[in-house]
């Protein structure tokens, strides 16, 4: 890449060929300080006030489809770059003879916002004299070092600036970095602004440049060209911008071109990543989107919920522009909340979520849907916004826009695009995971984190650091079904908090566990974590899962994780001002295809959730069993049946099928087939199945609807029976009269009252007369007296 510069005109020196001659030296120097970094690496070749234009040969120009929009460094420079402008602002109440120290961030951050630059001209080449703007005095100069030497003397910045020689080269940076911080200041502060972008070099007329085409450099607050700014970044920063796509967005943050109702999060961590085209362009000055996005961001205070409000912005303008095509007379959010715009409103959605000519689908039912539901809620902000303020007249308006909407949108968009959802749901096939595909990921991780454990072990190496942690992070989610958002964020702090089985948590009850029960609580442990919609969800891991986090968190220094980061599964780095972790669903898309299952597609997370909830359908589990499952699954036990226990293809076509031709036959050889499976089924379910003599609900002769009930209560009462118990082999013993004694004796009181004793009452009689009771569980105990009460009722 070969950049070449016109030799630019020095207003500060007596002689081009004597600056010339010192151009060289001039990239030798190191940054000096003067209450502020000052960056000074290519100080010969970066621009001064009247200079020509910049040409960089190849096609580094036309790169039209550049848009470096992902965050993934620190905002320390940032920080620097604007504390170094708030130390230069001085009052001007007596020619600056003293400096002040009023923060100039703070100022542009909280009392007003950067003007618009849609509303804002650059002056090219040929519009004559290129005027700087003084940063002390808030005067536009066309010398601005003739300036400072009569006018601000007094300044420290000044005067470090006057000792050094006339063609010193860190003069000429002391001299750039004032007269970018003036910029800076005269752009971004709408009291100063006449309208007018101050750039570093001016663009010819025939490029037909505009405000929106330059930005912010991060690091100097010089206005570049967005086509070449990278360019400059990387020589002004001394960072290689290949690999941190992150200067737009820096750049964003710093220029401040947000409504000045916006909040610090919507200043600094959703609009700047936000992508700068019209659609964002349309909100960020807009009074009721920034307002819905404050309400947002203090509902939402977790970084993870940035994506979400940024989509639901992103939502708003899109509507918001299309009812600016269609109708002239909306100017900004509010004005859209009479009633005589719904039918606009109505329109606008149909056509962005793609209604067909038949008007009968959607395209998109999704956006329907939710466009619906944002608009609903944009008008109660609207609402209480005009309330707050005593605008009775708008407010009054405000509500009869949402009663017409909330009368009128079910039916207009709403049912058409559930129809669509529902029938795009029934032609979607959802195949789930098979056994074989599941062992194959859960054998091939095993042997990733037991290979990167050993290494690890031996030798501190970041690629077997990384493996380990990307193998655990699969094992977790797979063993215990976990969502692909809520295991990558688990945090450190709840890890440590693991809980174990034992007697100091459950006390004397741990003597009572039988052998299977000692051997899982020597085995595994458990943690609980954030879950979907803060529900407090478990994980559970084995002891070896535990060597293997232990021995990540003590690599974590070496890895160059953050100290700060919070993650269980951090890596280094940030994105997008936040601290970067390990993304769950990326690594199973990886994992799938190394393990070698036969459908890689198959193995996903919530596909895995699915095929659990569905498996458990053949065991026949009770309701309690069915609860437990969906609690630590992380969700209600309806979400479970409705949305991941899936329709099984074998038990609706081997069983369903056997009872409907049962109780529908056909001919008369089907009638015959019918008798002898009815015989069949009756003597497998004589105790399951009400006969007609029984009870008279179920008549020989009966509607449409009792057949459906008689329907559900055979396939209700269809039970699967166990032919062993599920604890092994039962072995009974008789009472003796020392143990019905002692018990009948304790526990008199309650068989009297009728109630049962507790377990904690039981254990403790059993620690009292462990020579008698020593062969009876509490349980059993507990049988004999309920045996007792029902005697005694009788």
């Amino acid at each position: 890449m070969a950049i070449s510069f016109d030799l630019p005109v020095i207003q500060e020196t007596s002689s081009l060929l004597e600056f010339a001659n010192n151009m060289d030296q001039s990239n030798n120097f190191q940054d000096i300080s003067f209450s502020h970094s000052v960056n000074l690496e290519n100080a010969g070749t970066e621009d001064n006030d009247n200079v020509g234009s910049c040409r960089i040969s190849g096609n580094e120009t036309s790169d039209s489809s550049y848009h470096p929009d992902t965050d993934e460094s620190s905002d320390d420079d940032i920080i620097k770059s604007r504390n170094s402008t708030a130390s230069m602002k001085e009052n001007n109440n007596d020619s600056c003879a003293t400096q002040n120290n009023t923060n100039l961030e703070a100022s542009i951050s909280f009392k007003y916002s950067a003007p618009d630059d849609i509303n804002m001209v650059v002056k090219t080449v040929e519009s004559g004299t290129k005027k700087d703007f003084c940063v002390y005095c808030q005067t536009e100069q066309t010398k601005l070092y003739r300036h400072l030497q009569r006018k601000h003397r007094n300044v420290k910045e000044v005067q470090d600036l006057l000792a050094l020689a006339k063609l010193h080269p860190e003069r000429r940076a002391l001299i750039k970095k004032i007269r970018k911080n003036g910029q800076y200041l005269f752009n971004t502060n709408p009291d100063i602004n006449t309208g007018e972008l101050k750039v570093m070099r001016r663009p010819n007329a025939k490029y037909n440049k505009n405000a929106s085409d330059f930005a912010l450099c991060p690091q100097c607050k010089g206005n570049y060209s967005k086509s070449t700014l990278r360019y400059h970044y990387r020589r002004c920063s001394k960072k290689n911008s290949t690999k941190k796509r992150s200067i737009l967005t820096k750049s964003r943050k710093i220029s401040n071109r947000i409504h000045k109702s916006a909040c610090q999060i919507l200043r600094e961590r959703v609009f700047p990543t936000m992508r700068d085209d019209n659609i964002t362009k349309s909100i960020r000055y807009d009074e009721l989107a920034i307002e819905f996005g404050n309400k947002l961001c203090s509902k939402y205070r977790d970084p993870h919920f940035y994506d979400m409000i940024r989509q639901k912005l992103r939502q708003i303008g899109r509507l918001f522009v299309e009812l600016k095509t269609e109708n002239d007379r909306i100017d900004d959010l509010f004005s859209v909340f009479i009633p005589e715009n719904y039918d606009v409103c109505v329109t606008v959605i149909r056509r962005l979520a793609g209604l067909n000519e038949s008007e009968t689908s959607f395209k998109t039912p999704s956006l329907a849907t939710s466009l619906g539901t944002l608009l609903k809620q944009v008008c109660n902000r609207c609402i209480f916004i005009l309330s707050k303020h005593g605008k009775k007249e708008e407010r009054d308006l405000a509500k009869e826009f949402l009663i017409c909407l909330t009368e009128d949108y079910s039916s207009s968009v709403a049912r058409t695009a559930v129809e669509t959802q529902f029938k795009n749901k029934r032609h979607n096939k959802k195949l789930l995971p098979s056994q074989d595909d599941i062992k194959k990921l859960e054998h091939h991780l095993s042997d990733a984190m037991k290979t990167a454990h050993e290494s690890l072990k031996q030798k501190f190496s970041l690629n077997s650091w990384e493996k380990l942690a990307e193998s655990c992070l699969l094992s977790i989610q797979l063993f215990n079904r976990r969502r692909a958002g809520e295991i990558e964020r688990a945090l450190i702090e709840d890890f440590n908090n693991y809980q174990r089985v034992n007697e100091s948590t459950i006390g004397t009850s741990y003597q009572s566990l039988n052998k299977d029960e000692r051997r899982a609580a020597e085995k595994y442990l458990r943690f609980t974590m954030r879950g979907k919609l803060g529900r407090t969800v478990p994980v559970l891991i084995h002891n070896q899962m535990l060597q293997n986090l232990q021995l990540l968190l003590s690599y974590r220094n070496k890895a160059n994780v953050d100290p700060k980061n919070p993650y269980l599964f951090g890596i280094s780095g940030t994105l997008k001002g936040d601290y970067r972790y390990l993304r769950a669903c990326d690594l199973m898309r990886k994992y799938s295809k190394e393990c070698g299952a036969s459908h890689p597609e198959r193995l996903r997370g919530t596909n895995l959730r699915k095929h659990i909830a569905t498996m458990c359908t053949n065991l026949n589990l009770q309701d309690h069993e069915v609860s437990d499952l969906a609690t630590f699954i992380g969700h209600a036990d309806k979400i479970h049946k409705e949305h991941y226990r899936q329709p099984i293809l074998c038990r609706e076509i081997f069983q369903i099928s056997k009872l409907l031709e049962i109780m529908h036959p056909n001919n008369d050889e089907d009638e015959e087939e019918s008798d002898e499976e009815t015989n069949n089924f009756e003597d497998n379910n004589s105790s399951h199945l009400p006969t007609c003599e029984q009870s008279s609900t179920f008549e020989c002769h009966t509607d449409e609807n009792q057949s459906s009930t008689l329907f559900a209560e055979v396939i209700s009462t269809q039970k699967k029976k166990r032919s062993t118990s599920p604890f092994g082999k039962c072995v009974r013993r008789r009472w003796n009269m020392e143990e019905k004694n002692i018990v009948g004796r304790t526990f008199k009181n309650h068989i009297n009252s009728q109630s049962q004793p507790s377990f904690k009452e039981i254990q403790k009689l059993k620690n009292e007369r462990p020579d008698v009771l020593r062969d009876r569980s509490c349980a059993m105990i507990k049988a004999w007296v309920n045996n007792q009460m029902k005697k005694q009722k009788n």
